[in-house]
């Protein structure tokens, strides 16, 4: 039991030591990294939101048409 103890407090210094050990990374870089990438991200959802406006338009338009011409063709 007593070299459990030992051996589970050898274990956690280790992990202390390795995570201390870590290279800081520069957090600004990250986060300018970070707000570059959300930038892209919403201007390719706006795009996509433009491209699906435009899609409803044109469905929208046919659909019109091809209403006016089965109305036409029902009075004849």
């Amino acid at each position: 039991m007593k070299s459990l103890k030992i051996a589970s407090m050898a274990a956690i210094a280790l992990i202390a030591a390795g995570c201390a050990s870590q290279p800081k990374v520069d957090e600004n870089s990250e986060i300018a990294a970070l707000r570059a990438d959300i930038a892209e991200v919403k201007s390719i959802a706006m795009q996509a939101n433009e491209n699906a406006m435009l899609a409803r338009q044109q469905a929208q338009e046919n659909s019109e048409k091809i209403n006016r011409s089965f109305r036409g063709k029902q009075y004849k």
